[in-house]
């Protein structure tokens, strides 16, 4: 007999830095679908406290070092207790259907979307970092790694925020006609970005999106930096 669809529990071997983003992934997949997840082992408030109290711990270990890892390592067995909790849940609500599974953030340990699959909705990038680089009019930007099966697009908008530049849950990139700034749009597949030729002493905000089998995510929140 073939072996039931479940929640794989990929997310323990995930990089430290990327949990948070998965446990998001998670949080936004059950209680934005609560007539589906009716009945679910935490609420809302408490589940995501556990996210940032896991995130602010880990910054507060990488910058203290050692005197800050007990505290670290006490909120990140809360948070993987937490999600195993969870995904034991979906697991009782899906009964192996690999489409609710996918829909609650988790991944499904079979089917047409296996363990690397994306979650059904995609999440936007949370952390994107850009430094200018070694030449004149060029810099670097990059977004936490979402690993395998996620492709990663950049739009940078030149000289102020995006405005009247939209990209859709469907992954079309919507430009109204009245846009006259310079919109630059990088579809390679890689996370780490390289703009050049931009202007010096001009602001151009960035943009990050992921594209995986789940979807299109919503834009980031758009980080700027100054072209030297």
């Amino acid at each position: 007999m073939p072996q039931t669809i479940h929640c794989s529990l990929v997310y323990h071997d995930l990089k430290i830095e990327t949990v948070p983003t998965f446990a998001n992934g998670v949080s936004q997949g059950v209680y934005q679908n609560s007539t589906i997840f009716t009945t679910t082992p935490f609420k809302e408030d408490d589940f995501n406290k556990l996210i940032t109290d896991e995130e602010a711990s880990y910054a507060a270990y990488k910058q203290g070092g050692k005197a800050q890892k007990a505290n670290f390592n006490i909120a990140r067995s809360a948070l993987f207790a937490a999600l195993d909790s969870m995904a034991n849940y979906v697991d009782s609500v899906a009964n192996g259907d690999e489409n609710i599974i996918m829909l609650s953030g988790f991944v499904p340990t079979t089917g047409t979307g296996g363990i690397a699959a994306k979650i059904a909705q995609a999440t936007a990038p949370q952390k994107v970092v850009v430094s200018n680089g070694i030449s004149s009019g060029e810099i670097d930007a990059e977004c936490e790694s979402f690993h395998t099966g996620h492709h990663y697009g950049c739009i940078v908008s030149e000289g102020q925020k995006l405005n009247g530049v939209t990209l859709n849950p469907q992954g079309q990139l919507i430009i109204e006609a009245a846009t006259t700034n310079r919109i630059f749009h990088d579809v390679n597949d890689s996370r780490k970005k390289r703009f050049t030729g931009l202007t010096k002493g001009v602001d151009y905000y960035f943009y990050f999106y992921v594209v995986s089998s789940g979807g299109v995510s919503p834009l980031s929140v758009a980080v700027d930096r100054m072209s030297l």
